[in-house]
């Protein structure tokens, strides 16, 4: 998951919109967004977006 986090912000969460899929191609009803504020938490994430612009 670390990969995850990087990637996001040197994207500065261009693909944050993105539906995630199930290995099968199924989607998920979750963003790439939800994701990572899952990981992060909703106060870091908007840290790290309001620093990155």
């Amino acid at each position: 998951m670390p990969e995850f986090i990087v990637n996001m912000i040197i994207n500065k969460f261009s693909l944050e919109n993105e539906q995630m899929v199930f290995s099968d191609g199924l989607p998920l009803p979750y963003t790439l967004k939800d994701l990572f504020i899952a990981l992060v938490g909703k106060n870091l994430y908007e840290a790290i977006r309001i620093s990155i612009r």
